[in-house]
């Protein structure tokens, strides 16, 4: 903990706290998906569960292809503005899980999920590569890949445990909750920037 407060620029503490809890929630939600529509949806199954997921990341490649360019030119602020766009996308896309009951509305749901990812990952790997420190890559990618991997374990067991107590329901709200969780390190690293520096006083002259 020490080293990731002293060591690790905040742009890149951000990154690491945010891709931990949005690929938590989309763990939440991918691994019991298929089995929330051949329980709980009319006419669902596993073939029509798979193409709802395909359509998602198909949507995902094509606006990743054609956003990469442009976002290459937007302002670091620019830029953080895609990734929380993109990331309020992933989260209304959650909720919809969570009100629909109609594999159709679902496939919809995944190509706006696809398109949240794909808003902001372009920019986001920017960032990243601007901020990272290069002689200790090795270590902070290590780290990030660490807290992401633990903490998509615990939503693996965390997922099946609100489907068994509560419901399906639930479940995606509970990711919708962990991925908007997942805004605030931006908005914070966000706010900071856009914060005006206030320059220190001149030395008072010696008489």
């Amino acid at each position: 903990m020490a080293y990731f407060e002293t060591n690790v620029s905040p742009f890149v503490r951000a990154f690491i706290t945010s891709d931990a809890l949005l690929y938590s929630s989309l763990n939440l939600v991918n691994i019991l998906f298929v089995v929330y529509v051949t329980a709980s949806v009319p006419g669902g199954t596993v073939q029509s569960a798979t193409i709802a997921l395909a359509i998602g990341f198909i949507a995902r490649v094509i606006v990743d292809l054609s956003l990469g360019k442009a976002s290459s030119k937007l302002s670091e602020l620019g830029k953080l503005r895609l990734i929380m766009l993109g990331m309020a996308a992933i989260s209304i896309s959650y909720l919809g899980f969570a009100l629909s009951h109609n594999i159709f509305v679902l496939g919809f749901l995944w190509v706006i999920n696809g398109v949240g990812w794909a808003i902001g990952h372009p920019a986001k790997l920017a960032l990243v590569a601007k901020h990272i420190n290069h002689n200790q890559a090795s270590q902070e990618w290590g780290l990030t890949d660490a807290l992401n991997m633990t903490l998509i374990v615990i939503s693996m067991i965390l997922g099946g445990w609100v489907v068994g107590q509560f419901s399906y329901t639930a479940l995606f709200l509970f990711a919708a909750l962990i991925n908007t969780s997942g805004i605030v390190p931006y908005a914070l690293y966000y706010r900071k920037l856009r914060t005006p520096k206030t320059a220190k006083p001149a030395p008072e002259p010696v008489a």
